[in-house]
């Protein structure tokens, strides 16, 4: 297995927790983010990325993180994942924007992750052919 790059392995279980949350289990796909091994993908993909974009990227990930601190007096991965899912989904419709930025920057990279792989893609039935 390669190392990370641009996280620590911190980082890199908040990102499975975070991804494991916005995918819930028994969905379809059935396919659980961490069980995609999707954490190393996110960081592959964030090491191309300018280093602004990773600060930021990094600092977002430490607000999800001890935001829950000050309500719940728990960290986000110590939060049940139902916990997780209320604290994103009410994030997401915030009236702060920064908190619906950070949701939506995280969706996406994870999202993007989640379905590249050609297993989740297989399953939702989507078949990439290029007739060229």
């Amino acid at each position: 297995m390669s190392s990370l790059r641009v996280f620590s392995i911190k980082e890199a279980e908040l990102i499975n927790a975070i991804g494991n949350a916005m995918i819930p289990e028994g969905g379809n796909p059935p396919y659980r983010f961490e069980d995609l091994v999707l954490d190393f993908e996110v960081d592959r993909f964030f090491s191309y990325a300018h280093r602004d974009i990773r600060m930021a990227i990094k600092l977002f990930l430490k607000l999800v993180e001890y935001a829950p601190v000050f309500t719940k007096f728990k960290k986000f991965t110590s939060l049940s994942e139902k916990e997780r899912q209320e604290l994103l989904e009410k994030w997401e419709k915030s009236k702060i924007p920064l908190k619906r930025q950070i949701v939506i920057a995280l969706k996406g990279f994870i999202m993007l992750t989640y379905y590249n792989r050609k297993v989740v893609q297989e399953k939702i039935g989507f078949r990439f052919k290029c007739n060229g």
